[in-house]
């Protein structure tokens, strides 16, 4: 098949501005749909593509990223982001779960100033049925209630600007909000803690705009309570929201520990008991072992003898014992539950707060 120019143009822009393609022309989105049909582009939403193997190759976040960025391109900027999309947007952190339905925006226009009237909490609007295009399926835009509240001083903002792209997004405290409302407890707590890293948590603007939602104070209170800054990452939120949903106290993190050979150790959790007893989890993400940036050149094995020469320490420093957590136990938390039993990690009958009250599934593939 021979290729239309226009379209290698299209794809060389879209991929130095790091989104995906689209048509400005009918002949053009012809040729587009024929190498859609063929296999060698993907339709991750109607009216873009991108290179199949390339799509595919990337992870959730940035997908959704690269789809975001090309509505805002295609539309002239007519599109807010909300929720999830805001929140990648912004540079938060979520496990890629977060983004399985797709992207998120409000209603209305970017610029208007007129209010719009509630819908549904999610009222989901599919731009056609959704259809398996070569292996990708489309993703879906989900629209959101446009709000404005008064704050007492005028409105409370809804929608901002991202100062590098223009990408209007809805406000921090308006995205956590939402995530609050749209995501289960752990999911929503690596937002929370990413959100809390940035400095980006209003806590006086995030009950204001719950206070207007049907449901959300109690969950953004439990939420804005539990956030941790510490936090080292999406991966070690996850893990907690999990703990204490099942009924496990509050971990300290990243709690330091002397050593000879360089300034401290860091714990991911740890729990100090009755009777001087210190016992330890370290959640161990994939990346420790494949990512270069993390792993320093080193391969699994050398960092399988450093983390076994690291407990050995963390014992002679008072540590009763240590368990290492992975994102298989995470996929399912009986596992994590078991593994800080056989720790001996205290649990309460009954959970934090009735935390898990949504379904928390994950996918193995999304580590």
């Amino acid at each position: 098949m021979r290729n239309n120019s226009n379209v290698d143009m299209a794809l060389a822009i879209a991929r130095a501005e790091q989104r995906c393609a689209f048509a400005t022309d009918r002949k053009t989105q012809a040729a587009a749909y024929r190498r859609i049909k063929s296999g060698e582009l993907g339709r991750p939403l109607p009216g873009l593509f991108m290179i199949r193997t390339e799509w595919e190759a990337m992870s959730a976040h940035d997908q959704v990223l690269h789809a975001a960025r090309a509505l805002h391109a295609r539309s002239g900027g007519q599109y807010i982001f909300a929720g999830p999309t805001a929140a990648v947007l912004m540079g938060l952190e979520l496990n890629y779960s977060a983004h399985e339905h797709g992207i998120y925006v409000i209603c209305g226009h970017a610029d208007s100033n007129h209010p719009v009237h509630q819908r549904e909490a999610l009222d989901k609007m599919r731009p056609g049925p959704l259809e398996r295009w070569n292996g990708i399926v489309d993703m879906q835009i989900n629209r959101l209630p446009r709000r404005s509240f008064p704050d007492g001083a005028g409105q409370l903002p809804d929608v901002v600007r991202l100062r590098n792209s223009g990408i209007p997004v809805t406000s921090p405290a308006r995205t956590l909000t939402d995530i609050a409302m749209l995501l289960d407890f752990p999911r929503a707590l690596a937002a929370f803690d990413s959100a809390a890293r940035r400095g980006m948590i209003d806590p006086g603007a995030i009950h204001e705009y719950a206070r207007h939602v049907r449901g959300a104070t109690v969950r953004v209170e439990r939420l804005l309570t539990y956030a941790n800054a510490a936090a080292a990452n999406g991966g070690e939120s996850l893990m907690r929201g999990i703990l204490l949903g099942e009924g496990f106290p509050v971990p300290w993190l990243q709690e330091p520990f002397p050593s000879a050979d360089r300034p401290q150790y860091y714990t991911d959790f740890s729990w100090h008991l009755p009777g001087g007893v210190i016992l330890v989890a370290e959640y161990d993400g994939s990346a420790k072992y494949s990512d270069p940036s993390m792993t320093n050149g080193q391969n699994a094995r050398t960092i399988g003898h450093r983390q076994a020469d690291r407990e050995i320490k963390l014992r002679e420093w008072g540590v009763r014992d240590v368990a290492r957590v992975f994102y298989a136990d995470l996929v399912q938390p009986i596992r994590l539950v078991n593994k800080l039993q056989r720790l001996g990690v205290p649990r309460n009958t009954q959970p934090y707060g009735g935390f898990l009250d949504n379904t928390f599934e994950l996918h193995a593939d999304n580590a």
